[in-house]
């Protein structure tokens, strides 16, 4: 409806200089903050499945990839990486919130576009798989 004032010489002018005064915090906002959470994600999810709560060689082959197996994580080891995982299981929880709270405003307030874009399905499906691999049990409670 009001599209024909975005197109005027006078508005585009104006959100020119507009976008180039802020296009920095965008990027600072949106590129950064994608890139510490995908750290953090990356961090966790390798500490705990590649050290901390590693399945042992007795399970069967069978029963390691069955869906809602149980490993106990062995809280022995190395106490950096236990302490880094903590650390980055706090992080992983408060992003997931400030994330899916992002995505929630953005499905009110755009709602017939929202479910039009590729970028959305990749923001659920991310959202679900941290619920998945963090919340579901205490990664932290020893053998």
């Amino acid at each position: 409806q009001f599209s024909h004032l975005l197109k005027h010489p006078l508005s585009q002018a104006y959100l020119y200089l507009k976008w180039n005064q802020i296009k920095y915090l965008h990027l600072f906002f949106v590129i950064f903050s994608h890139l510490v959470y995908s750290i953090v994600y990356t961090v966790y999810a390798l500490l705990i499945f590649s050290s901390i709560c590693q399945p042992e060689d007795s399970d069967g082959h069978e029963d390691r990839y069955k869906f809602g197996q149980h490993v106990l994580c062995d809280l022995k080891q190395n106490p950096v990486d236990i302490w880094i995982a903590r650390i980055a299981w706090i992080f992983l929880i408060l992003f997931t919130v400030f994330y899916f709270v992002n995505e929630t405003v953005k499905v009110i307030t755009i709602t017939k576009r929202y479910f039009f874009t590729w970028d959305s399905y990749i923001d659920m499906a991310l959202i679900l798989s941290i619920s998945l691999i963090s919340v579901h049990s205490n990664p932290f409670q020893s053998k």
